[in-house]
């Protein structure tokens, strides 16, 4: 025996177990109303149905046929308000959702495991790396070095450990740490790349944690899922924006044709003096040849000398175009042309740009095919490299006009023949 009422208040009450508002229910039972001048109305199978004013009371017939027709569908109107109260989410509300789950599963799990060293277990979070690091470097420092230096594993025993085994020891918590956040980073880069909010929300990571090859040639890493600012780097992370330059949708958005671009301390990050590479995500918003030269990014001394410049851009000829200066500001590569390009506007290109000034090898990929020649320049750049700019090269002047995600430097050449990106 079910029931249906309409209160004064204006909920539904089925079966008394199940409420909903009036104004959500007509949106799924239209033709229903109350009976003319009532304020109120119930009914109950095999015993009434009536309305009340509030002053008097009217009875009905029964069975009402449109009554038991609300009792039978009582689960179908709890379903859908409940959908109503919690909407499903959008595609992005579910990236940045599934997004925020691998970054705390990296940070309370990855980073907080354990390492082995030497057949001794330590704990390896980022507290533990940090102070050993921090006394690695005031035991270097000392003028007279102790023999050992106690660390404490996870069975609370102490192991005396000299300099060489205190280094090798934060290295290897390093090396974990930075291994899970290119894990966490692979992961997001996934999860950003679906289309649907199922296979968003069914992206599983967590049993097999996807292995990545550690490279310890990073030093600076950008994906630009959500700022500016670099999610690993050896120095400073922090980005400063010029001409308006933002994230959009997962990418640097410095398609406007205008002076846009990302300044970074290369400190550590992008100094790498005789030998390194930079990889990058590029989608162009020109086909073909640019109206005018875009540089992709560059490295300088600073932002008014142009001493140690390393660049890449595209000119008005549709070349692909290289400079490398020493330290003294003498062009060890000049706009060399590393090869005709012409890119379609709107698709993405992995472009990896290799340097050995030593050995005299320059080598630009795109899409894991080697661009034009080797250059078998050398020269000599020193450690004053102090700015990264992503989206032009200071000093000299030049606009933008494309976006550029996952952007990454190295401290070793790369590659050296064509690759799988």
């Amino acid at each position: 025996m079910g029931s249906f009422r309409h209160n004064p208040s204006n909920y539904i009450i089925l079966d008394e177990n199940v409420t909903i508002p009036l104004s959500f229910f007509v949106t799924l039972e239209p033709a229903y109303a109350l009976p003319s001048g009532a304020i109120t109305q119930e009914y109950i199978q095999g015993v009434r149905r009536k309305s009340s004013t509030g002053s008097s009371e009217t009875s009905y017939p029964i069975p009402w046929t449109a009554g038991d027709g609300y009792i039978s569908n009582k689960a179908t109107y709890a379903a859908a308000y409940a959908a109503f109260l919690n909407p499903a989410p959008t595609l992005s509300q579910a990236k940045i959702s599934k997004q925020a789950e691998v970054d705390s599963y990296n940070v309370l799990t990855i980073r907080q495991g354990d390492i082995l060293y030497s057949d001794i277990e330590y704990r390896s979070d980022e507290t533990f790396y940090n102070k050993i690091v921090g006394e690695f470097n005031r035991f270097y420092r000392l003028s007279a070095v102790p023999a050992n230096y106690y660390v404490m594993d996870i069975t609370l025993a102490h192991h005396g450990l000299n300099l060489s085994e205190l280094g090798g020891l934060a290295d290897g918590v390093g090396d974990m740490l930075l291994f899970g956040d290119q894990n966490a980073d692979f992961h997001k880069a996934a999860i950003e790349a679906l289309s649907t909010v199922n296979d968003v929300q069914n992206y599983g990571f967590y049993t097999g944690w996807t292995p990545i090859p550690f490279n310890p040639d990073l030093t600076f890493y950008a994906p630009y899922y959500t700022n500016i600012d670099a999610d690993w780097a050896l120095g400073d992370k922090t980005g400063l924006a010029g001409g308006g330059a933002a994230v959009v949708s997962s990418w640097l958005d410095l398609a406007h044709g205008d002076a846009r671009y990302v300044e970074y301390d290369a400190t550590d990050n992008a100094n790498s003096q005789q030998v390194g590479a930079f990889r990058f995500t590029l989608k162009p918003n020109y086909t073909g040849t640019p109206s005018e030269l875009y540089v992709f990014f560059g490295v300088s001394k600073s932002t008014i000398a142009d001493n140690n410049i390393i660049n890449l851009y595209h000119d008005t000829g549709g070349k692909l175009r290289c400079s490398i200066y020493d330290s003294s500001d003498t062009p060890i590569l000049s706009g060399v042309d590393l090869g005709a390009w012409s890119p379609v506007s709107g698709t993405s290109y992995e472009i990896e740009l290799n340097y050995d000034i030593t050995a005299g090898a320059t080598r630009l990929f795109i899409d894991g095919f080697q661009q034009g020649t080797t250059q078998t320049a050398t020269g000599t750049r020193d450690s004053a490299i102090g700015k990264l700019h992503v989206g032009k090269c200071p000093p000299f002047a030049s606009n933008s006009n494309f976006s550029i995600n996952n952007f990454k430097c190295f401290k070793a050449v790369q590659h050296i023949s064509n690759y799988t990106p």
